[in-house]
C-alpha cells in the first residue's frame, strides 16, 4: 500500500458520518480510496445525504490532515507497523458485525496472528489470585495449541494473561497505538512486541484514552473474538455483560466453575445455567473452535 493511498484510508477513518457499509457503496464507485475525494458532491449527496458529502469533500481538502500525518509518520517509524483497512484480507472479518466497524485498524507487532482462532480470556477487576492462576493456565494452553489470545489491558487477569503467553496476544488498545493505558500495561505491551505478540487499535497515534474509546475498545475486542471464556466474575461485573454481548453476536461463550461460595464464581456459574459451555481446559474451549467454519 503507497503513501497516496494510506491517505486516502486514514481520510476516511476520520470521517464521523461515514459508517463502514457507506465507505463500502463510495468504493463500489471510486474502486481506489483516493477516488472517493474525487467523487461528485452530488453524486455522493444524493446516495448518502448531503452531511456525507460535506464531510467527503471536508476531508479531500485536507481538514484532517494533522492526524492523519502523524498516522502516517507512525507507521513509517515502525518496521512493524501496518494499516489494516476493512478491505484487507487480514482484517478480522467478524469485526463487520459492530454496529460500527472501524474503517481502519492500525496494527503492530505479529500479523501472523490474525490468521488463528482467537479467544477472548476475561475475569473482573478484583478476583483472587487462584482465579488469575487458572486464567494464566488456560490462556498459556490455548496458546500452545496455536489459538491466540485476544485481550484488553483492563483488569490484572487480563494483564496476568497477556504477561504469561505474550507471543500468542492480540492485544486491543482503547489509545492510539503509541499510547499505553493504564499505565501499569506498560510492561504487557512492550512484552507482546517483543515476544511476537500483536497490539490493535482504532484510536490514531498520540489520541489518550477516553469513555468513548473504551467502549469502542471493549466492541471491537469482543467482535473480534471467536470464543470468550470467562475465569471469574461478579454476576453484575461489566465482564459479565461482554461475555452476554458475545453470546448475542454468535461467539461461543465458556465459563470456569468454582467454588459455591466465592463471589467471583457466580458470574460463571450463572452464564452456565443461562447455556455457556462449562470449560475445565483448554481442550474444552479447542473442541468447539474446530468445529467452527
Amino acid at each position: 500500500m503507497d503513501t497516496n493511498e494510506k491517505r486516502a484510508w486514514l481520510r476516511l477513518a476520520r470521517a464521523r458520518r461515514l459508517s463502514a457499509a457507506a465507505a463500502v457503496r463510495l468504493l463500489r464507485d471510486a474502486e481506489l480510496p483516493e477516488a472517493v475525494f474525487a467523487s461528485d458532491y452530488g453524486t455522493v449527496a444524493k446516495r448518502e445525504g448531503a452531511e456525507v458529502a460535506d464531510e467527503v469533500r471536508r476531508l479531500g481538502r485536507g481538514a484532517e490532515d494533522e492526524s492523519v500525518d502523524r498516522a502516517l509518520a507512525w507507521l513509517a517509524r515502525h518496521e512493524d507497523a501496518f494499516l489494516l483497512p476493512f478491505t484487507s484480507p487480514l482484517y478480522p472479518q467478524a469485526l463487520l458485525q459492530c454496529d460500527r466497524p472501524p474503517i481502519v485498524l492500525f496494527a503492530r507487532g505479529n500479523a501472523g496472528l490474525l490468521g488463528r482462532r482467537t479467544v477472548a480470556v476475561i475475569g473482573s477487576e478484583h478476583v483472587d489470585a487462584e482465579s488469575i492462576a487458572t486464567g494464566v493456565e488456560l490462556g498459556k494452553a490455548l496458546v500452545a495449541r496455536k489459538v491466540a489470545l485476544i485481550e484488553r489491558t483492563a483488569t490484572p487477569l487480563e494483564l496476568s494473561v497477556a504477561r504469561a503467553a505474550p507471543s500468542g496476544t492480540i492485544l486491543v488498545l482503547a489509545t492510539g497505538p503509541d499510547r499505553v493505558y493504564p499505565a501499569t500495561a506498560l510492561e504487557e505491551q512492550r512484552a507482546v512486541l517483543a515476544s511476537g505478540g500483536l497490539l490493535l487499535a482504532e484510536a490514531f497515534p498520540e489520541e489518550g484514552v477516553t469513555p468513548e474509546r473504551i467502549e469502542r475498545r471493549d466492541a471491537v475486542y469482543i467482535a473480534a473474538a471467536d470464543a470468550v471464556l470467562l475465569v471469574a466474575a461478579e454476576t453484575s461485573s461489566p465482564e459479565m455483560r461482554l461475555a452476554r454481548t458475545a453470546g448475542e453476536m454468535g461467539r461461543s461463550v465458556f465459563a470456569v466453575p468454582g467454588s459455591i461460595h466465592s463471589p467471583y464464581s457466580k458470574g460463571p456459574h450463572r452464564l452456565i445455567r443461562n447455556g455457556a459451555t462449562l470449560a475445565e481446559s483448554a481442550e474444552d474451549v479447542l473442541g468447539d473452535l474446530k468445529n467452527l467454519a
